[in-house]
């Protein structure tokens, strides 16, 4: 494409079929840089933006494809294929994020299932936020919460324990601390951290 003048319709006609041409190969990269030539030139040409749009729509970058498409219609409210497509582009989004709620939901239900409390609550939280009126999922997310603040403190305290046995003190000391810390009334953790004081000025 190199030697078309961009200054003339004939010019742009030509990048703008290079471009297409190149997104209907699959050579995506090359296709947004021809579209990018265009805009370097003609910041308002909606139809390399639309370009674009297309582009994103193969690579299934659905937000970037709906950005674009919603410039084309800023640019020209009735250009027909910008309409269809942001259509399509966001039921692609619905049915994606409606696929993404219910991986995060049933992996969040696994890992609890599974003792893993910390992931657990993340993929539950993911779902809320797609969803943060589901009134199951808040339930999950307290649940798991409560779950977390009874045994986190159990766990520090284990690894203490652990530092504990090979004698690493200022190690074992942080650990009992941040147990103590989430529960202030944990007995073995106040005895362990107590200890362990002791050690250490000794």
């Amino acid at each position: 494409m190199k030697g078309l003048n961009m200054r003339n319709n004939y010019g742009i006609q030509k990048w703008h079929s290079h471009g297409a041409l190149l997104c209907n190969s699959e050579k995506y990269a090359e296709a947004l840089e021809c579209y990018d030539k265009i805009l370097s030139y003609y910041p308002d040409d909606f139809l390399a933006v639309f370009g674009k749009g297309m582009v994103f729509l193969k690579l299934k970058e659905y937000e970037k494809a709906l950005q674009c498409f919603n410039s084309v219609l800023n640019m020209n409210p009735s250009y027909i294929p910008a309409i269809k497509n942001k259509k399509q582009v966001e039921e692609k989004l619905k049915k994606q994020e409606s696929e993404n709620y219910n991986k995060f939901s049933k992996l969040g239900v696994e890992n609890y299932k599974q003792g893993n409390f910390e992931k657990s609550l993340s993929y539950f939280e993911k779902a809320f936020e797609i969803n943060p009126y589901s009134e199951t999922l808040r339930k999950n997310i307290e649940t798991t919460r409560l779950k977390l603040k009874e045994i986190l403190p159990i766990r520090w305290n284990n690894k203490g324990v652990e530092y504990y046995k090979v004698k690493n003190y200022q190690k074992a000391l942080e650990c009992f601390e941040k147990a103590v810390k989430l529960n202030p009334k944990f007995e073995s953790a106040l005895k362990n951290k107590t200890m362990v004081q002791k050690l250490i000025k000794n």
